[in-house]
């Protein structure tokens, strides 16, 4: 219906919005990569291609302070999670890592339309959302959530079910287990050509990756069974 139709030119505000458009403004439909303002990113393909870049940009920052990692680094941008997550599944068994990080979108519960009572609160410019239950091992999330706090990270906290729908799945039941945790990157209109998310989350995202990645002790465990 026309009353549940709304056009997202990332401000938050009736003030912002005056400051950018008027009443009565033509719109058009564009699936481009562009910029609404100087934080909100918005395009097609989103997820999981800015999956791809955090972990590219988690890298080399690694990199950047290779004198301060401690652990052995490998880094995976798979193929096939949407339809199975058969990439991940094939390179977890091949390296079986003592632990996974994983990252994906999440669905920004911030727009109209959605439910917060139903969907739990999710925003846009609030930072990564951590998520619990499912294939992310306990130990693992106290684990971020302790460098975040250290790291003065912002973060949000999700719950899932028994799957998460990501890679996480894949690599957290792999032969004996992969202790594993999942952290998301809110994402408004998912799956549609223009998905949209906030840029800073992007960079909290890569800094959370980056500092648990230099936190970690060649002794440090994640045993299922040592929790």
């Amino acid at each position: 219906a026309w009353k549940d139709i709304y056009v997202d030119i990332g401000v938050s505000s009736k003030e912002e919005a005056l400051e950018l458009i008027q009443v009565g403004d033509p719109i058009t439909y564009s699936s481009d990569l562009e910029y609404l303002n100087d934080d909100i990113l918005t395009g097609r393909a989103l997820d999981n291609r800015i999956g791809g870049y955090i972990i590219a940009e988690a890298l080399r920052k690694i990199s950047e302070r290779r004198k301060d990692l401690k652990v052995n680094v490998i880094a995976l941008n798979s193929v096939q999670e949407e339809v199975g997550g058969f990439g991940a599944r094939m390179m977890s068994y091949r390296f079986m890592p003592d632990v996974a990080l994983v990252t994906d979108v999440t669905h920004a519960t911030d727009t109209p339309g959605i439910d917060q009572k139903q969907h739990g609160t999710v925003e846009m410019g609030k930072g990564p959302a951590i998520q619990h239950g499912g294939a992310n091992h306990p130990k693992v999330v106290d684990f971020l959530e302790e460098v975040c706090s250290e790291a003065k990270i912002d973060i949000q906290h999700e719950a899932t079910s028994v799957r998460t729908g990501t890679d996480t799945d894949s690599i957290f039941f792999q032969q004996t287990g992969i202790p594993s945790a999942l952290i998301s990157l809110p994402l408004r209109y998912m799956h549609s050509p223009v998905e949209t998310c906030n840029v800073n989350d992007v960079e909290d995202l890569i800094n959370l990756m980056v500092e648990a990645v230099l936190a970690m002790r060649p002794d440090q465990t994640f045993g299922v069974f040592e929790y």
